[in-house]
């Protein structure tokens, strides 16, 4: 069960798990025929939907892991790094096919490069459960891979009355598909880094980046590693229950603005080079990524 000092409506984080095997104190990374050799080696629990998990419930968000995880040893190995407080497990599907799921991650200085390996299918069986969980407002989708296997996914969620966000992830075989932000209609945060924004969108400007993806998501916020982040942000509602009624608040768990049908609630363009408040008056300014402003829910 779910520790009641966290902070609800609880998100759901979607996505594979990996065992990620992490190699630092490399020079240089391997070229065909020559090998390297690593300082350190770690192997932990990763992905995105672990891994954003695992941040929401630091932070005092309730979230719930949706995903699979095999029985093979590697997949054993990660179920102490699963065992985090606040990290709610009943929708995690065991099976014999969903594992062993690797990353190889070279790390070089404040650089990755991945290697890594899928096994099984992503939709886990308690799929369903999980979306009409009483307690959930929120489905994060951890990778596009994800919502390409699962293509009804968003749809499914918003039936639901769940809101959606969407980390694009990077894949060499789909984030260059013209077709991927029709794929990701329904979305209502979008959360690429910078090249993947521009693989998306072709534009090496983050600015401008941002500016195309606004057309297509109500929030964007671009992720930029240790250069930090850059967001633009429209009015939208944060949670939207099942009764199609919203519930506005600076950030969630945070004071809210009494429930009100989405239909009536505006969506006006804030733009990121100045504070502007809508007169429901729940944006706030940012100093994060250059002056720019994120979305209060990630203030």
């Amino acid at each position: 069960m779910m520790p009641q000092q966290f902070r609800r409506p609880a998100v759901l984080s979607i996505g594979r798990i990996y065992c990620d095997l992490i190699f630092t104190g490399l020079q240089s990374l391997p070229q065909p025929g020559r090998e390297v050799f690593a300082e350190n080696m770690k192997m932990a629990a990763g992905g995105g939907a672990f891994i954003s998990a695992a941040h929401l419930a630091h932070a005092g968000r309730a979230v719930a892991l949706v995903a699979r995880l095999g029985f093979d040893g590697l997949s054993r190995g990660l179920e102490p790094d699963l065992k985090i407080d606040g990290v709610d497990l009943r929708f995690l599907e065991r099976a014999d096919d969903a594992g062993p799921q690797v990353t190889v991650a070279s790390v070089i200085g404040n650089d990755r490069a991945f290697l890594s390996r899928r096994a099984g299918s992503a939709l886990p069986t308690t799929l369903s459960a999980a979306l009409q969980w009483k307690d959930a407002g929120h489905l994060h989708i951890a990778e596009f891979a994800t919502l390409h296997e699962i293509p009804d996914l968003v749809r499914q969620a918003k039936a639901a009355g769940l809101s959606v966000s969407l980390d694009p992830s990077w894949d060499d075989a789909r984030i260059h598909d013209p077709s991927l932000l029709a794929a990701c209609e329904g979305v209502d945060i979008f959360l690429p880094n910078r090249e993947e924004a521009q693989a998306i969108t072709g534009y090496d400007d983050p600015a401008k980046a941002l500016d195309a993806l606004a057309v297509h998501f109500p929030v964007v916020a671009l992720k930029g590693g240790a250069a930090r982040a850059r967001g633009c942000a429209l009015l939208i509602p944060i949670f939207i229950w099942r009764q199609r009624m919203c519930r506005l608040s600076i950030r969630p768990g945070g004071p809210a603005m009494p429930s009100m049908p989405v239909s009536s609630i505006p969506a006006r363009r804030s733009r990121c080079s100045s504070c502007t408040r809508c007169r429901y008056r729940i944006w706030k300014p940012c100093s994060a990524g250059g002056g720019r402003r994120f979305h209060p829910a990630f203030a």
